[in-house]
């Protein structure tokens, strides 16, 4: 379990406005240390290597 605000967190979606609505909510409500958005699979796994990551969230056409 990690420490409240000190999650990683990888959201890869392929609609910009529900990465940004998740990752907003994330950060103010203090649940997130850090959230990376990829809007695809590929950028998604690019990003990946920026890990580790405590929660991630796909949902993309790939």
């Amino acid at each position: 379990m990690t420490p409240h605000g000190s999650l990683r967190v990888l959201l890869a979606d392929d609609h910009a406005i529900v990465r940004r609505g998740v990752a907003q909510l994330l950060v103010e409500f203090g649940a997130a240390s850090g959230v990376f958005e990829a809007e695809t699979g590929r950028e998604a796994l690019a990003l990946a290597s920026c890990g580790p990551f405590g929660a991630t969230r796909r949902a993309c056409r790939c």
